[in-house]
């Protein structure tokens, strides 16, 4: 299971220090810049890597449909719709075009959720291209409404509420989950004098006084609350299927239970096979590989638009260039590159923005703030702000974000109830004030000016000079900027620290303090080298033997088969634009020059996109 690191430094850090080539002389700097416009060409319709227009491997004009509806030459010629779809005016749009595609899902209630064909039933979505005159300057796209299909109590990601309403019911933290399922702490947090909470010194849980609905007082012992932690796993073919963790591992020694995630394919689709279930909560493997804790009753599947964009790259970087032979084979070694994004912000927090369609978790904005305090166990550490949790609890200053001695250890301290190590916060002791702050900013370029690790400064855009002693932390999330925080705050908006004058408020946030409206024009700056140091895909920097990411390298860039990351299908589609060399297991096409996926996924309200911009700097090698 991969462990994310606390605090990092970014491959960018790396990257700067060390652009000296060899022979100790100074490598020239070559600049490279290239735009590109978003328009409904961009479009990708199936998993072999078929796009509406010529950009893709092969061309698929039947993705759209609405010839009686026609506001450009490049949509001429497009099949009729079908009886239950048809165009319809866009915001910016003219039209936006009903959408067949493959990124959808046929759902079978309390089952599953089975991928869709391309099928003639234009039911994934809307798009069309956005004109100034008879010019294309961007796209609208408007997502068909999210599949959904009910299933048993506690299976499910989402609650379903009155009204049609839904709730996130799911996290990659277990003390999150945790903090909303019940007053027992795994990893205690705040210390209080009334003993409300857990201790956070020694462990010791709560108990509540209250009085009924009866008027009849009593209390409630947080430590009989802890969660049923020995899960029934549904895996269809192996011997363990219907076992308990417990047994399974039992029987199947040598096995960490922390590793038991290894032993469930990854699945967000189905409640029927690739699932542990408990009392409380179940358990499935995400695509990278962490666990996705589950407590609810229902299970969303968006339909998906997807888009791939080609942004030329130097001859120097291809195969055969003057990059090639440098770096040990890695190539010109990138010192900047950022990706900018024109576009309008959207209202969904998981709209994707992937490069070389690799999925990228260590771009992560400006994290909390806070001290290092060895009270809680070496390398401890405690918030340096009041603040409020996404729900609305004060966390006062001091709270503990970080508490080492509460760390399970990597699956070590499985003492009778105790939850098994599955996710980083319980390996590393992370509480849910860590994941639920909300002191922080994803969406902003994080600095260090103090040289204590934590971010406390950050920016829309990177700073064009940096400070003496500051140091680049992290760029922004790699997503369309969003109005709302996403992840375990996933339904609240972002607020703005500057109106309120403080770095925290508590929410929920009035109209005046929400920061980023959607719908309002904005360009997400992305920064191309932020990565999780030491990650799994990460490469092997031949200077400085630190792990960074595959893009500190031009072979990062032009090899799909070099990173990690960009998952090739094997065996390859029939490639029929011979500029390919691969589609992904994504769909998305792969070449030599930069391949830029987006995924705007289960949001109806239109969005738009403009143009997007590449600016690299690379050492070419030679002494200046």
């Amino acid at each position: 299971m991969r462990i994310k690191p606390l605090f990092k430094r970014t491959a960018v850090c790396a990257a700067v220090a060390f652009a000296i080539g060899f022979n100790g002389a100074q490598a020239a700097t070559v600049v490279h810049k290239n735009t590109q416009r978003f328009g409904v060409y961009n479009l990708v319709a199936s998993f072999n890597g078929w796009t509406f227009g010529s950009v893709g491997n092969g061309r698929y004009k039947a993705m759209l449909c609405g010839s009686e509806q026609i506001s450009g030459a490049d949509l001429s010629g497009l099949p009729d719709c079908d009886a239950d779809h048809a165009p319809f005016a866009g915001d910016e749009a003219a039209w936006l075009y009903p959408i067949d595609s493959e990124f959808g899902f046929n759902v079978v209630p309390y089952a599953l959720a089975s991928q869709k064909t391309l099928d003639g039933i234009y039911g994934e979505g809307f798009a069309g291209n956005i004109y100034d005159g008879d010019k294309v300057v961007g796209v609208e796209l408007s997502d068909a409404a999210t599949d959904t299909f009910q299933v048993p109590a506690g299976l499910g990601t989402w609650c379903s509420g009155l009204g049609g309403t839904s709730v996130k019911c799911s996290t990659e933290h277990y003390t999150v989950m945790e903090h909303v399922l019940t007053c027992h702490e795994t990893v205690a947090y705040v210390e209080t004098t009334d003993g409300t909470r857990a201790d956070p010194l020694d462990g010791t849980q709560a108990v509540l006084d209250y009085v009924d609905d009866d008027g009849v007082p009593g209390s409630l012992d947080c430590a009989t609350t802890q969660l049923d932690n020995d899960l029934v796993i549904h895996a269809d073919g192996e011997t363990w299927d219907g076992k308990t963790i417990s047994q399974a591992v039992a029987d199947m020694e040598p096995i960490d239970p922390a590793d038991i995630l290894t032993y469930l394919e990854a699945n967000e689709s189905t409640v029927l096979t690739d699932i542990a279930v408990g009392d409380d909560f179940s358990i499935t493997a995400k695509d990278d590989g962490k666990p996705l804790y589950r407590w609810g009753t229902l299970i969303k599947r968006p339909n998906d638009i997807r888009l791939y964009v080609r942004h030329p790259l130097p001859d120097a970087f291809k195969t055969g260039g003057a990059c090639e032979p440098l770096n040990g084979g890695l190539g010109c070694r990138i010192t900047k590159a950022e990706l900018h994004i024109v576009h309008n912000i959207t209202n969904n927090p998981n709209d994707q923005v992937r490069a070389e369609d690799m999925e990228n978790e260590g771009a992560i904005g400006r994290l909390p703030g806070y001290l290092v305090d060895p009270t809680y166990g070496a390398g401890s550490t405690v918030s340096d702000t009041d603040c409020y949790e996404g729900d609305g609890d004060f966390i006062p200053a001091g709270t503990v974000f970080k508490n080492a001695d509460m760390a399970l250890g990597g699956g070590d301290a499985i003492v009778g109830t105790d939850p098994y190590a599955w996710s980083e916060d319980l390996h590393e002791g992370l509480s849910n004030g860590w994941y639920t702050t909300v002191d922080r900013e994803p969406f902003e370029w994080s600095y260090d000016s103090d040289g204590d690790g934590a971010a406390d400064n950050s920016y829309r855009s990177p700073l064009k000079t940096v400070p003496l002693g500051w140091e680049l932390l992290s760029g922004p999330r790699w997503r369309l900027t969003p109005g709302k925080f996403g992840q375990d705050l996933p339904g609240l908006d972002v607020f703005d620290a500057e109106v309120a004058g403080a770095d925290c408020a508590p929410p929920p946030y009035q109209k005046n303090l929400i920061k980023y409206e959607v719908g309002e024009p904005i360009v997400t700056k992305l920064n191309l080298l932020d990565w999780e140091n030491g990650e799994e895909r990460s490469i092997e920097d031949p200077d400085t033997m630190e792990m960074v990411s595959p893009m500190t390298f031009s072979k990062g860039w032009v090899d799909g088969t070099f990173n990690e990351g960009t998952e090739l299908q094997d065996p390859l589609p029939k490639i029929h634009n011979p500029t390919l060399t691969g589609v992904t297991l994504n769909g998305a096409p792969v070449s030599e020059d930069f391949d830029l996926s987006i995924y705007v996924k289960g949001d109806k309200k239109p969005t738009q996109l403009y143009y997007t911009w590449l600016y690299i700097e690379y050492d070419d090698g030679t002494p200046e």
